[in-house]
């Protein structure tokens, strides 16, 4: 999760975290859709997290949906994987 206490990211991954933010941004409007406002919440505390981090790397969130090669982590398996969770969303949002 982005709020782990071991989570570390670097401007090498900052290119990735517009895409991050697109797709809470769709799961807000789902969940809105659908009246769960626990997802809501959820979602719209992960949106303002990745917000922060961009503001935290000097990176615009509108800087496009390019996706570098994989940055190096500090301990990747310290938190989950914020790829995994972006996959589930997006195959979430498609059903």
């Amino acid at each position: 999760m982005l709020t782990c206490s071991k989570f570390l990211t670097t401007s090498d991954y900052a290119p990735r975290l517009p895409a991050r933010l697109a797709v809470e941004q769709q799961l807000i409007q789902d969940a809105t859709a659908r009246g769960w406002q626990r997802e809501i919440e959820r979602h719209t505390a992960t949106h303002q997290r990745i917000e922060q981090l961009l503001r935290d790397l000097d990176e615009p969130a509108d800087q496009g949906l390019r996706t570098p090669q994989d940055p190096p982590t500090a301990n990747p398996s310290a938190c989950p994987s914020s790829d995994a969770e972006i996959a589930r969303a997006e195959t979430d949002l498609s059903r």
